[in-house]
């Protein structure tokens, strides 16, 4: 077996590059929701810490609406004390909100007029990586996504130290 010091520099550039991510206002988009009859368009939505979400209240939906953010946990009607509120918004208006903690999960509503469990005026946000569960049911094998990045990179530097 020969040791080949480009491919291992190589190898140890590209870790370095996926070890250290972009600061999230290097690399921030928007994401676009629609209000469509009453209905958030996508309902679900992932985005990176940094990013913002703009909400557009199309020119053919003659109702005003509030973007309003929702207590945590499972959807909900209830309003977050202290969460983002919009205001009244009219047809054509937009509002945009900017998320930065990684892990969050935003729930929001349309705080005017639609009940939001009933006409689907309901939304989430996924800032980052969603939520990954500790264990499988039926007492399966815990896998951590640490995990398989180390294993991953090991096989991967094992592979190019054969060459």
């Amino acid at each position: 077996m020969r040791f080949n010091a480009t491919a291992f520099t190589l190898a140890t550039f590209v870790i370095v590059l996926v070890a250290i991510p972009l600061p999230p206002v290097l690399a921030a988009q928007t994401w676009d929701v629609y209000i469509v009859d009453d209905v958030f368009s996508p309902q679900v939505i992932d985005i990176a810490p940094g990013d913002t979400v703009r909400w557009l209240l199309t020119e053919d939906d003659d109702d005003y609406h509030a973007i309003v953010q929702t207590v945590d946990g499972p959807r909900s009607c209830t309003s977050k004390p202290g969460g983002f509120n919009s205001g009244r918004k009219s047809p054509g208006e937009t509002y945009q909100q900017t998320f930065f903690d990684d892990g969050m999960v935003v729930n929001y509503k349309d705080g005017i007029g639609a009940n939001c469990l009933e006409d689907g005026a309901m939304g989430t946000i996924y800032v980052g990586a969603r939520p990954v569960p500790t264990s499988t049911p039926n007492g399966g094998t815990k896998i951590y996504q640490q995990g398989l990045l180390i294993l991953g990179v090991s096989g991967f530097l094992g592979a190019l130290m054969a060459v």
